[in-house]
């Protein structure tokens, strides 16, 4: 439902105050699901009164989400039974923070990336060979790097800017790397602790060797691990580290952008990835509380 006569009759109800009428229209939009966001967005652009255009935005921002959000609800029971893709949930995470970011511009993005380490390595070549592959099509032929990790922004960690420039802080840059492993069928996945993790290679549920997205995926062994952590300040147990799995590495990207926010003071972005992390557990990763240190 796009015609353009009944969303200027669905707009002039926007404001509204009978409750039943904002029943009735809450749920006429959330059926006319994408199309109808987009024409509202349209709508919008072509709005001359100004007073108008907000009040669509408005509400454009206030669907979008909540589309979005039942969209993640159902991404995470797949997650929980691995039967959803990390570059899916990458991109509704992405739609949430950016209202109106199309799914055709993520995966396109990505796709010619994914097609060249599927087309590269195979289950012929070694584990090692195949991560070098990876390795040289993400940081070298594809120049994904990574800022400063303690330098948070929109324009480093919104996955709409870390495509577009190939840059990003180390979270950000290690979702997008590993969706696009996973992408091409190579196991990469979290090693899991307080505050952070790394990179690992998995197979047959055992670690094979490290990855550093500090250093354009170096390899490394197990007994360099405690070496790379002292360098980075961190004083860990190695043992207490444990692999998970793509809806953990989600909602360790989720606090991050909720921390971002949180210092930026806007309520209603903290509020929102709050129940987006909901879907996924209660357990968090990337704050450390005093009690634990």
């Amino acid at each position: 439902m796009t015609d353009t006569k009944d969303l200027e009759y669905l707009v002039d109800l926007f404001d509204d105050p009978d409750l039943q009428v904002a029943s009735a229209l809450d749920k006429k939009i959330r059926q006319g699901g994408p199309e109808l966001l987009d024409a509202l967005r349209n709508m919008a652009v072509d709005t001359k009164d100004e007073t108008r255009r907000e009040i669509i935005n408005r509400k454009f921002i206030y669907y979008s989400a909540a589309s979005v959000l039942d969209q993640l609800e159902q991404y995470a029971a797949l997650a929980r039974r691995e039967e959803a893709t990390l570059l899916e949930g990458a991109y509704l995470i992405s739609a949430l923070l950016t209202p109106g970011y199309k799914r055709a511009a993520f995966y396109d993005g990505l796709i010619p990336l994914i097609g060249e380490i599927m087309s590269e390595t195979s289950e012929d070549k070694t584990a090692v060979e195949n991560a070098k592959i990876l390795n040289h099509i993400f940081y070298n032929r594809y120049r994904f790097t990574t800022t400063d990790p303690f330098s948070f922004s929109e324009d480093n960690s919104l996955f709409i800017n870390v495509l577009e420039k190939r840059r990003g802080n180390p979270v950000a840059i290690s979702v997008l790397y590993f969706a696009v492993a996973h992408a091409a069928g190579l196991p990469i996945f979290p090693l899991c602790f307080k505050g952070g993790f790394v990179p690992v290679y998995e197979e047959n549920g055992k670690v094979l060797f490290y990855l550093n997205v500090f250093h354009k995926g170096e390899i490394f062994l197990q007994d360099s691990l405690s070496t790379m952590m002292s360098t980075q300040g961190l004083d860990l147990d190695t043992s207490s580290m444990v692999v998970k799995k793509d809806a953990t590495i989600l909602t360790m990207y989720m606090e991050l952008i909720a921390f971002y926010y949180d210092q930026k003071g806007n309520k209603a972005m903290v509020e929102l990835l709050a129940k987006a992390m909901s879907y996924f557990g209660n357990q968090r990763y990337m704050v450390i509380d005093e009690e634990d240190e």
